[in-house]
């Protein structure tokens, strides 16, 4: 028998965030019937290695308030 919705979303809970995302591309893909073109895996990619190198402590990031004013200045609004 076919799982319900809810089942399937508690059974998808229950994987990695890295195996969520995996599912989570591959269920908007088939809903484009698009491939992932080779500029968007390298994105994926750059996104994922930028994920685990915070999660691991290898790159602490910046504060919110850094990041904010490093986009406005180069957009220059400031």
């Amino acid at each position: 028998m076919a799982l319900s919705i809810k089942e399937l979303e508690r059974e998808a809970l229950q994987l990695t965030a890295s195996e969520r995302e995996k599912l989570a591309s591959s269920l908007l893909q088939s809903t484009n019937n698009q491939e992932i073109s080779d500029i968007d895996k390298a994105w994926l990619l750059v996104a994922e290695e930028r994920y685990q190198a915070l999660k691991s402590g290898q790159d602490e990031g910046i504060s919110e308030s850094d990041f904010l004013k490093k986009i406005e200045a180069n957009l220059g609004w400031k």
